[in-house]
């Protein structure tokens, strides 16, 4: 049997105010795995996740990215420039970049006020066998309102396509 990964890293330079939201939001699923099944604050933050979940169009209850600091706690260590945040598929080649897609998606229409207006991201996928048809990638580009994709495959099929018509023409 063969093992299928898609792997991703990038990192942003964002602001205290993103650095708390952020934080936030992120921290919000492993918060709530990790309180007490029973009481209020559990049932508060399960409700807010699920908002989140729609907000994103996302099922899967844990954002399908790995992501660190570059310090422990960003906001307070009082440092004299702007944290970064690292953003990667998790272990074991495991990542959904649509997730980091919207994910990048609402932290710029969160802070329009910032100068980063287009984040973007490459990724890779392969296998664990040489399968044929499993290795690939893409990238893509999203700004508060637009965004774009593009795979390996799909631009070999436009290239094969372009070529092919050339080569009639």
């Amino acid at each position: 049997m063969a093992n299928n990964y898609v792997e991703f890293s990038e990192k942003i330079i964002i602001s205290d105010a993103e650095v708390v939201w952020a934080r936030d939001l992120l921290g919000l699923p492993k918060a709530i795995l990790d309180m007490d099944e029973s009481g209020d604050e559990r049932v508060d933050l399960v409700d807010r996740w699920e908002r989140i979940q729609e907000e994103f169009d996302i099922e899967d209850p844990i954002a399908g990215f790995g992501f660190s600091w570059d310090i422990d706690d960003p906001v307070s260590a009082g440092w004299d420039r702007d944290p970064i945040l690292f953003i990667s598929s998790k272990d074991e080649g495991v990542g959904d970049v649509e997730h980091v897609a919207k994910f990048f998606q609402k932290l710029l229409r969160k802070f329009p006020e910032s100068e980063r207006k287009v984040l973007t991201l490459q990724w890779s996928e392969s296998c664990s066998k040489l399968r044929c048809g499993d290795f690939g990638g893409g990238a893509f580009a999203v700004t508060a309102n637009d965004e774009r994709w593009m795979t390996t495959g799909g631009w070999l099929k436009e290239q094969i396509s372009s070529m092919a018509q050339k080569d009639e023409g």
